[in-house]
């Protein structure tokens, strides 16, 4: 047996398993995590307004509910969130006919 490349092989592996306890005890969360419920009616598969806007810290704390989203001072019904790298919100306004991209900031109407 060949065992030039042993060293290297448990050099490797020794690397390996220090990556991957390092991995597993992740540093404390600081992510915000932010949500869309909307209410549901009865036995119809579509949703309806309101759309409520909600945020919890990625470890469960600091619930925020900003309330319902509104667009020209009426609640709309939204799904598909989404953020961007600059922090923006982003979502769908759904209606019966389709459905619109939207912008949505937290705690403004």
């Amino acid at each position: 047996m060949n065992t030039q490349f042993l060293p290297k092989l448990t050099s490797i592996i020794a690397g390996t398993v220090t990556m991957t306890v390092s991995l597993i005890i992740p540093p404390k969360a600081e992510a915000i995590v932010y949500g869309l419920k909307s209410r549901a009616i009865d036995s119809d598969p579509f949703s309806a307004p309101p759309t409520n806007l909600y945020s919890f810290e990625e470890d469960g704390s600091s619930f925020t509910n900003f309330g319902a989203l509104t667009l020209g001072g009426s609640s709309i019904d939204a799904d598909g969130l989404a953020i961007n790298n600059l922090g923006n919100l982003f979502g769908f306004r759904l209606t019966a006919s389709g459905s619109t991209l939207i912008s949505i900031n937290p705690g403004i109407s």
